[in-house]
């Protein structure tokens, strides 16, 4: 008997937290089958990890998944009791219920409150099994209430990374008990992030260029310091659709000369950028349809590393930033306030160091994966023990 784990795209570097989340179910024993939608050519351990790269069985999805399924049996009466919002992902899911008995699987776990937690609810319904979701950011807060109830309402429970997911997932499900959702946090591997001296003025930015990230507000705060004569550089790590028309706003504020785009990184490659900056700065924001990050894991990555982070009061960051203790948080959507926040821990590196230490002591002490992990992976084996009796 086996724990299935369905995932949208493996491995991810943009979601190195999943990688790091398997690798400890594994070290605790929890025999697991991965099951992805998009298994892209990116390098086999973004968790950071060589010696772990566990191989996903690909889903079929899009057209080319319909023609792969449309002829296995069962599939009109898959699509008769299916939630009206999940049967695009039908294809998924017979593949997945075939795959799962072929594997002995007795419990489906899906990462995120989307497609994959569809899926792992049919498959699941299908095989007389039971299924549970990680839900985190982006899938609770900017798709309709409608698709989340299909996606979650038959879950034996729901795991949240932040306290405010939690909330949402309650709103939606005001009967379910206490015990149905549950808040557990991403975690790091403490041992991957040494401190070590900074180097001059260096501000670092890491996440994926996409709004809610809230890289315009960046910019415009670096063009006051440059205003200022504040010395500084500026590396921004990640890729991501708003590429262009960031290098041309770059470009527009004559800032050429402080910032640089690096594109996206391996995990390896970020902590080397940690142990070379002075501060993190994460400037997100709620975009018009409700995305917002959770606990950008940058941010515990940081921290751990002894750096000052400064953050916004958005989205789960105010559940980690503790203001002026472990690190600075600013309003957001506010460029100029972040400009006065970094000019003052700039030019004030007792400040920074001090932040910088409590962040390492308070992250290394309770955000330990290894630990964090442990009251999911007792419930995830108790669920496929369940399945396995049930059956």
């Amino acid at each position: 008997m086996k724990l299935g784990v369905v995932v949208d795209t493996f491995p991810c570097l943009s979601e190195t937290f999943i990688a790091r989340e398997l690798q400890a179910l594994h070290e605790q024993g929890v025999p697991f089958e991965l099951f992805a939608f998009r298994t892209p050519p990116v390098p086999p351990s973004p968790g950071g990890d060589p010696s772990f790269h566990p191989a996903p069985h690909p889903l079929p999805h899009g057209l080319s998944g319909w023609l792969h399924t449309i002829q296995l049996p069962g599939m009109a009466r898959a699509m008769a009791v299916c939630p009206p919002p999940c049967r695009c992902y039908l294809p998924a899911a017979l593949t997945l219920a075939v795959t799962a008995r072929h594997h002995g699987i007795t419990h489906l776990h899906a990462e995120f409150a989307a497609h994959t937690a569809c899926a792992a609810r049919m498959a699941a319904h299908r095989n007389g099994h039971r299924y549970s979701v990680s839900a985190h950011a982006h899938d609770l807060f900017t798709q309709s209430d409608r698709f989340l109830q299909a996606a979650l309402e038959s879950a034996c429970w729901v795991r949240t990374c932040t306290q405010q997911g939690k909330e949402k997932v309650r709103r939606l499900f005001p009967d379910w008990p206490d015990d149905r959702i549950i808040h557990i946090p991403h975690g790091i591997f403490p041992e991957r992030y040494e401190p070590t001296l900074p180097n001059g003025n260096h501000i670092l930015a890491v996440g994926r260029l996409v709004p809610k990230k809230g890289w315009f507000d960046l910019l415009a705060s670096l063009a006051i310091l440059r205003d200022q004569a504040i010395p500084f550089t500026c590396t921004l790590v990640g890729e991501g659709p708003q590429r262009r028309v960031l290098e041309s706003t770059i470009a527009r504020l004559q800032l050429a000369r402080h910032i640089t785009l690096t594109g996206a990184c391996t995990e390896p490659e970020v902590i080397a950028w940690y142990g070379r900056t002075d501060l993190l700065v994460v400037p997100s924001i709620q975009t018009p349809d409700g995305d917002r990050d959770g606990i950008p894991n940058v941010i515990l990555e940081a921290m751990a590393m002894g750096r000052c982070v400064i953050g916004t009061r958005t989205g789960g960051i105010p559940e980690i930033i503790r203001d002026n203790r472990n690190g600075m948080l600013v309003p957001a959507g506010q460029p100029a306030l972040l400009a006065t926040t970094i000019a003052r821990l700039i030019q004030d590196p007792d400040q920074r160091r001090r932040l910088g230490e409590q962040a390492r002591s308070d992250v290394i002490g309770a955000y330990d994966v290894r630990r964090t992990i442990r009251p999911l992976g007792k419930r995830l084996m108790a669920a496929v023990q369940e399945g396995n009796t049930t059956r």
